[in-house]
């Protein structure tokens, strides 16, 4: 009999964990809801127009008048989609701050103009891009402090 209940109870565990070994594992590439594959490195990175100089100081120009008061200073990461055409598609943040600092990033990758779309075998394709924003208390005042030096003038 103590055999028996050993053997219930074994199989009840066993079968209570088999959803977890079932789990399928993440694949390379994902897909969005219109079944487009969208990969994670592509053989051409997208790219901001003009590379990742342009990029920063497009960043900088969008978020150094945040008002950083009672604020952690940090880095937001974001994740979003380049499509073929270059357009930004689904923002989501990957690593959160603070949820105004999270918006002040989000806002900036909207902003942005299109980007040079990645490439894979040769065709223009929908690519995953990481971007971390960093916000800082030195620089949002420094830039304020600029700014008021320019007014003075």
């Amino acid at each position: 009999m103590k055999s028996f209940s050993s053997f219930i109870l074994f199989a009840v565990f066993s079968l209570a964990f088999l959803p977890a070994f079932a789990q399928e594992k993440p694949k390379a590439n994902s897909q969005l809801s219109d079944s487009t594959v969208v990969l994670e490195l592509a053989e051409v990175s997208p790219e901001f127009p003009g590379g990742i100089e342009p990029l920063m100081k497009f960043l900088f120009s969008k978020i150094q008048n945040t008002d950083m008061a009672n604020k952690p200073e940090g880095v937001v990461i974001l994740q979003f989609v380049v499509t073929e055409t270059g357009k930004i598609e689904n923002i989501m943040v990957l690593r959160s701050l603070e949820p105004t600092l999270d918006s002040t990033a989000i806002k900036a990758v909207e902003a942005m103009p299109n980007w040079i779309p990645g490439t894979n075998k040769g065709q223009a394709a929908k690519v995953y891009y990481y971007l971390p924003v960093r916000f800082s208390k030195n620089i949002s005042s420094n830039s304020k402090s600029k700014t008021k030096e320019k007014n003075k003038k």
